[in-house]
């Protein structure tokens, strides 16, 4: 081989090997400022680098809009290596937030999730010292939701019993303009399941049922699939039975617009599964369908009692939100239902029995304020 040729083939050898640093460096850097929207497209191959120098220990929260491509954001340190990686929604803000463990150089790095390609814009929204204080580092950690455009939320730190700290961040309604505080009541979502599982509990404890009924005691409407389905299995997200969130879904049913879903449609759709997708206690599936029959059960069950059945020994303000929340669980309001049609006012009681028997609330939809859950804890 002459020597032009060996040389040739050396430097094509070389080309395979770009180290690390060289092919990051290539990617296309722009040097960014607080405040300042970046605009810009990626391609399917692509990666953005957006670079600022930062100190130590401080304190950076920015985003992606993502107009037309879902994108994932890779956060580098002054050495190179890696810090965070952010991918969490596919379309809107891709919020990213860190605090700096060293000074040097930071890179975003901005590349489209799956090869997406399309339209975004970068910016840094907040660069600062870090917080010293617990109420500014909350302060720091809550300032994705901060903001006359941002969702907002409520944070609250409970010590002993009692509120040490409490504060709203950013807006209860975007259109309307009306800011998030203390006392918005927000929908909590599947932790309004510990509250229909409390309810269960409690009628265990009055004797009025055990955990390891058949569930068929208590809705003898559904039917049997060959094993012993029971109210331990329900509430472990073990029992066998198929999602009904999904069965309703893909259906047609816009369960993210608060369509309404009646306890009779849960049990027909169980009644319609063919057969167990897994025995009692095998499998952990996590599963709705089986909180949406605990509340029929824990309805069941205390309307055949009495409502000082429901009374539990501890101090009045407990007994108070227990009450609240057994009525969101379907069970107090139940009583008042069946009181009212004995009294006379059907046109009241027929309002109600139909938001009891809209499963959501007592499966992932109860709407509250931190002033109430506060109590709860």
């Amino acid at each position: 081989m002459s020597r032009l040729l060996k040389l040739a083939a050396a430097a094509a050898l070389s080309l395979c090997f770009v180290p690390a640093s060289y092919a990051q460096d290539a990617a296309p850097q722009t040097t960014v400022e607080q405040g300042q929207v970046y605009p810009d497209s990626l391609g399917s191959e692509d990666t953005h680098a957006y670079t600022l120098e930062l100190p130590a220990d401080y304190f950076v929260v920015g985003s992606v809009d993502q107009i037309s491509v879902d994108v994932v954001v890779t956060v580098l340190d002054g050495e190179g290596e890696e810090v965070r990686t952010f991918d969490s929604p596919a379309r809107g803000p891709e919020m990213f937030q860190l605090t700096t463990e060293k000074a040097g150089v930071y890179r975003f790095e901005v590349s489209p999730f799956e090869e997406e390609t399309g339209l975004y814009e970068f910016e840094l929204r907040l660069v600062e010292p870090g917080a010293t204080t617990p109420e500014g580092k909350v302060d720091q950690l809550m300032s994705a939701y901060s903001g006359e455009e941002t969702p907002g939320a409520v944070a609250a730190i409970v010590r002993d019993g009692e509120v040490e700290f409490a504060r709203a961040y950013g807006m209860a309604n975007l259109t309307h303009g009306i800011p998030m505080t203390v006392d918005t009541r927000n929908n909590i979502g599947s932790t309004s399941k510990q509250f229909t599982a409390f309810a269960i509990l409690l009628l265990a404890q009055q004797g009025e049922l055990t955990l390891d009924d058949d569930i068929r005691i208590h809705i003898e409407e559904l039917p049997d699939l060959g094993e012993t389905v029971t109210i331990r299995n329900l509430l472990t997200h073990t029992s066998g039975y198929r999602e009904f969130l999904n069965a309703l879904s893909v259906s047609g049913r816009r369960l993210d617009e608060g369509d309404f879903i009646a306890r009779e449609e849960i049990i027909a759709l169980v009644q319609n599964q063919p057969e167990l997708q897994n025995s009692p206690g095998a499998e952990w599936n996590y599963n709705n369908t089986a909180f949406a029959l605990l509340t029929v059960v824990a309805s069941h069950t205390a309307i055949s009692g009495t409502l000082p059945r429901l009374n539990y020994p501890t101090s009045a303000d407990m007994l108070l939100i227990v009450c609240y929340f057994l009525a969101t669980a379907v069970t107090v309001v139940s009583i008042a239902v069946n009181r009212m049609k004995v009294g006379g006012s059907a046109e009241r009681a027929e309002r109600i029995d139909r938001r009891a028997r809209w499963m959501l609330p007592a499966v992932a939809a109860v709407v509250l304020g931190v002033s109430v859950l506060v109590l709860w804890i």
